[in-house]
């Protein structure tokens, strides 16, 4: 087999190593940790807080930060692919929407069928959730009770915001994307300095619309894109990558309830794991190379799709299979279900479903950029997105994070 660090191709199969990465990360925390004392008032695991020593476990959930950072470098990447903000728009609906929409189906049948009671969700939470809209948002417009079909999708209303902001930053800033973005992050932080010492509704406005407290991820990953694609450490990147890490390390002890993991000394270890692993990424290094081989590339690809089903659904059967199996057995199969319905999603649904999507919308939306020309953007004239002979087709991927 060919050398994966090797070949276009084959560098970015890293990135999707890392998306396997940072999904089992994930999944360690939640059926390990995150439902049992001292996190959860009684245990959802038959094996109860039998994983709970495992010091590493506790930090899982880092692995959404580190989803936010990848979606910050290759989002450069399908911006710089695209005509226009619709275009955009719509190749990010076609990524993320046919798996959310089967997901999401799954898991409110899983739930209400083999669930308790008290976990049941509703048709309003299905259809906030299939829409990317955090349901506490219409709960109130409209005084009904809804919720995300499974918490981990409160991710996705992130990276949804995301994608919007950069589609007018890339508007707006175009070839001078990165430092009309590093302007912009400091911005944010400006803003919302001011926003938290009025308080009330103008943190939650600020919130809402700029995504102060995860915007950093963002903005390393896009850093980061600028060295990899001109292959230099440049002033201006590495000078995003410090103003995005000083604030997200000011910031760790109120977002991420520092009194409660352990302290900041194993969140800034972990942090300074995300940041070397993107170091060796764009450096090419042999030293993160295994990363972009087939079983691990393979399991990232799929990573979306095991995001939005491994939690709520995967515990529910966690506990009906324990009444028939040995509770470490009960989770190894469980483990192997939901990667298995993972990776025959992304080749059943994500695929052809972006690709039908894809092809629907594609004259719609060029007759759209043709109607309303200001949301073209500068680096694709005539309809054509400009992209240097020879440069690897990116394959975007949300989430994923959680």
């Amino acid at each position: 087999m060919s050398d994966p660090a090797r070949g276009p191709a084959s560098r970015l199969a890293v990135l999707d190593g890392y998306r396997a990465l940072a999904i089992l990360a994930v999944i360690a925390f939640h059926y390990s940790v995150r439902w049992t004392p001292p996190r959860a008032a009684e245990s959802a695991y038959p094996y109860g807080s039998a994983l709970v020593p495992f010091q590493p476990f506790h930090y899982g959930w880092l692995g959404v930060e580190f989803f936010f950072m990848i979606s910050g470098f290759v989002i450069v990447m399908t911006l710089e692919r695209c005509d226009s903000v619709g275009d955009f728009l719509r190749r990010r609906l076609a990524r993320l929407w046919p798996s959310m929409l089967v997901c999401a189906t799954l898991t409110l049948a899983v739930v209400d069928l083999l669930g308790e009671p008290k976990e049941h969700v509703g048709g309003w939470s299905w259809l906030f959730s299939v829409l990317f809209v955090d349901p506490a948002l219409p709960s109130r417009l409209l005084g009904i009770q809804a919720a995300w079909v499974d918490p981990v999708y409160w991710s996705l209303w992130v990276e949804v915001r995301f994608y919007l902001v950069a589609a007018v930053a890339f508007l707006l800033f175009g070839r001078r994307f990165l430092p009309g973005w590093l302007l912009f992050q400091c911005a944010v932080v400006a803003i919302n300095l001011v926003a938290l010492r009025l308080g009330g509704g103008a943190v939650k406005a600020v919130d809402l619309l700029l995504v102060p407290a995860y915007l950093p991820y963002f903005t390393m990953g896009i850093a980061f894109h600028a060295i990899f694609r001109s292959g230099r450490w440049g002033a201006l990147p590495l000078a995003a990558i410090a103003v995005a890490t000083a604030v997200a390390v000011l910031q760790a002890p109120t977002l991420f309830a520092i009194e409660e993991v352990g302290g900041i000394g194993p969140i800034l270890l972990a942090h300074a794991a995300m940041l070397a692993l993107f170091a060796l990424f764009v450096r090419r290094s042999p030293l993160v190379a295994p990363f972009g081989r087939r079983g691990w590339a393979r399991l990232g690809q799929a990573s979306y799709s095991l995001y939005l089903l491994h939690m709520v659904a995967g515990v529910v059967l966690l506990r009906l299979l324990a009444a028939v199996l040995p509770p470490y057995a009960a989770l190894a199969a469980v483990l192997a279900l939901v990667i298995a319905t993972a990776l025959l999603l992304f080749r059943l649904v994500e695929e052809p479903a972006k690709r039908a999507l894809l092809d629907a919308t594609a004259r719609p939306v060029a007759a759209l950029a043709r109607r309303w020309p200001w949301q073209r953007f500068a680096t694709a004239p005539h309809g054509v997105p400009q992209r240097a002979a020879g440069a690897e087709a990116p394959q975007p991927s949300p989430l994923l994070p959680v």
